[in-house]
């Protein structure tokens, strides 16, 4: 039996790869992937994943939708997902998958789920708004080591590659929602959205190797992390390029 646990976790990150072929090397250790995968291919006999939700609560709905679709039709039986959605000041919700194990849990902890189900959401923990200054607005700021826990497997590793690479040149602002990278001492270079799992807000020089990259005749304002090496690469090398452009006025 194997569990795994996540955060405001995309559906398509979750899910990405759960139907390639057996000797398919894509998924990674923590999603909901795996364990689907190691039950369907290998011989785990259960796997159970709970995935918890205080941000985007759609991306909850979604989950639960492609779980219920997949597992109805792969037929596989193994694995069981809890998807916990809770907003501060509300009730939370709980959903148990696949149909059958809900309705034995149900039946089993009826008290325990009924209990659950009266309690309230409080505000998230770690999120501290910060006092508003003159001409700026009110920003929510986290620690760079909750943001990546939250954040999709590609963000994160596209977070690390800059910090690896650029270091000493950029400095990182955390936020609940949303994360920049900006050039010391001012100039903001690139936005990723955590819950959206983009960028955007680009430095020009990095807009254009992203179009270069996925050739895109006409450059996006938005573009979707991507699990990939060209992706991440463009990414590095407009970076670096942005170094040798004359910074203009900053985006807020």
């Amino acid at each position: 039996m194997t569990f795994e646990c996540g955060r405001n976790k995309s559906a398509s990150v979750l899910l990405g790869d759960v139907d390639a072929a057996a000797d398919h090397e894509g998924p990674s250790p923590a999603d909901i992937t795996k364990l689907a995968r190691e039950i369907k291919h290998a011989t785990l006999p259960l796997g159970y994943a709970l995935e918890f939700y205080d941000d985007d609560h759609r991306e909850a709905d979604r989950l639960t939708d492609r779980v219920r679709e997949w597992i109805s039709t792969s037929k596989c039986d193994g694995l069981r997902v809890v998807v916990l959605s809770c907003s501060g000041g509300e009730k939370p919700s709980l959903r148990f998958l696949p149909e059958s194990w809900a309705g034995r849990l149900s039946l089993e902890f009826a008290a325990e789920l009924k209990r659950i189900e009266s309690l309230s959401c409080a505000r998230k923990a770690g999120f501290s708004v910060q006092v508003r200054r003159t001409g700026e607005s009110h920003t929510n700021r986290i620690s760079q080591e909750a943001f990546l826990c939250s954040c999709s497997s590609e963000a994160r590793l596209l977070i690390e590659c800059i910090q690896r690479q650029f270091q000493k040149h950029v400095k990182f602002v955390f936020g609940g929602s949303s994360m920049t990278v900006n050039l010391r001492p001012s100039g903001k270079l690139l936005r990723i959205n955590r819950t959206q799992n983009t960028v955007s807000e680009c430095h020009p020089v990095i807009t254009h190797e992203l179009a270069m990259s996925l050739r895109d005749s006409t450059p996006l304002s938005t573009y979707r992390i991507a699990d990939a090496d060209d992706f991440r690469a463009a990414v590095l090398a407009g970076i670096g390029k942005a170094f040798l452009v004359p910074a203009g006025p900053e985006r807020l």
